[in-house]
């Protein structure tokens, strides 16, 4: 039903049809394919026996294609989806927070492998409250906040990370001192990222620097933020919080990985190489050393190129998949953009040229689609060998010093 629909879409696509947008101010843009998409989510969805596995599901990741890259692109995009929506997908795609497989349809959706940093990769911050000034606190005031403390705190272990939050923001209100802020909100951003909460912990530790007055509490908070950064996956914003000529060897050290991620193998040996010089921890000069041996190890990945694997599939559709390690995808898009061609072919031999103009705009889609989705398939590769080397070099650090 839903390769139907898209071949409607793949049509329109092609026959270039106008957006129809609405001629009242303020109204949002529409178009055929658009309100094809309407149509098939409010009424037909509903009607198929199988949930898609993906987040957002293939008809809303072309929606908001189409909204992204336009008409072609986005139907072209929305194809290859289509062809990788089956049996295998969950052997390559991450979880998303609502439980689907995480591919959106702009933006780096993450692999089944995401690093988690350790312990020993964090900062050390002051968990203990600040002491007030004597004639800012009352002794009355003074026993409130630290009872109002401890109940965040046994919130905090609990999981109950939003009630914790209030209740040290509730502190800080009684307080009414900058020190006391800044200390909340990293007990706030603590909390998430001990739950796993990622982009709360981030926004709590941003409001921490924004709270700090000295440079070494500012590098602290950006540290900090990096490292939710990074656990979430976004491994570009966590390098950009890591900068200056005076980074600690802990935040070199995290930098050298978000580069590993990325396969910036050089620059990551640097930084491990620029972190052991200032440290003093025995045990972290070790550390540091072992992950610039990694880093150089990263070059001799396996890797498949991705420009390689683009020619692959406009030769014969799916290759390029193949050589990629998506047998499943490849044979999709094998069979679909080979039936479709023969058809094609057909067609113009039996004089069929109303027919055959269909096919062809249902087939140039899927045929673009499964070429760009070969290069997609070999990115995907690499990145997933290299969140996979990263994370292992994380995990046997640990091992050898827990």
């Amino acid at each position: 039903m839903l390769f139907l629909l898209f071949g409607l879409i793949a049509t329109i696509a092609v026959a270039g049809l106008p957006d129809g947008r609405d001629d009242e101010l303020g109204d949002p843009p529409r178009n055929p394919a658009a309100m094809a998409l309407d149509f098939y989510q409010h009424h037909l969805s509903s009607l198929r026996h199988a949930r898609c596995p993906f987040q957002p599901s293939c008809s809303e990741y072309a929606r908001q294609a189409i909204a992204q890259y336009g008409l072609f692109s986005g139907v072209a995009r929305a194809a290859d989806r289509l062809m990788r929506c089956n049996g295998s997908a969950g052997r390559f795609y991450g979880r998303a927070d609502s439980g689907g497989l995480d591919d959106p349809a702009w933006g780096a959706s993450h692999g089944p492998v995401v690093p988690r940093l350790e312990p020993w990769l964090l900062p050390a911050f002051d968990m203990e409250p600040p002491m007030p000034a004597a004639e800012s606190v009352s002794s009355e005031l003074w026993v409130r906040i630290g009872e109002t403390v401890s109940f965040a705190r046994w919130l905090a272990v609990g999981g109950d990370c939003r009630r914790a939050e209030t209740e040290y923001l509730r502190v800080a209100h009684l307080s009414r001192s900058d020190d006391w802020r800044r200390w909340s909100y990293y007990q706030i951003g603590a909390s998430y990222f001990e739950a796993g909460a990622w982009t709360d912990a981030e926004s709590a530790y941003l409001q921490a620097g924004m709270l700090s007055a000295d440079a070494a509490q500012r590098e602290l908070a950006r540290h900090l933020v990096a490292a939710s950064l990074f656990n979430d996956g976004r491994y570009g914003g966590s390098e950009d919080m890591l900068y200056g000529p005076d980074l600690m060897p802990r935040a070199l050290a995290l930098r050298g990985l978000c580069r590993m991620t990325w396969g910036d193998w050089d620059a990551a040996a640097s930084d491990f190489a620029a972190g052991v010089e200032p440290a003093v921890d025995s045990v972290l000069i070790e550390r540091l050393e072992y992950m610039r041996t990694a880093a150089a190890a990263g070059a001799y990945l396996p890797h498949r190129s991705p420009g390689l694997a683009m020619v692959m599939s406009a030769v014969l559709p799916g290759s390029g998949q193949m050589y990629a390690g998506r047998t499943h995808d490849g044979l999709r898009h094998l069979l679909f953009n080979g039936a479709l061609i023969y058809t094609l072919v057909k067609l113009i031999q039996d004089d069929h040229y109303p027919a055959s103009y269909l096919v062809g705009t249902i087939g140039v889609p899927f045929y673009v689609g499964n070429v760009r989705g070969g290069g997609y398939s070999a990115r995907a590769f690499n990145r997933d060998r290299r969140l996979e080397h990263v994370a292992d070099v994380i995990a046997e650090i640990g091992g050898i010093h827990p």
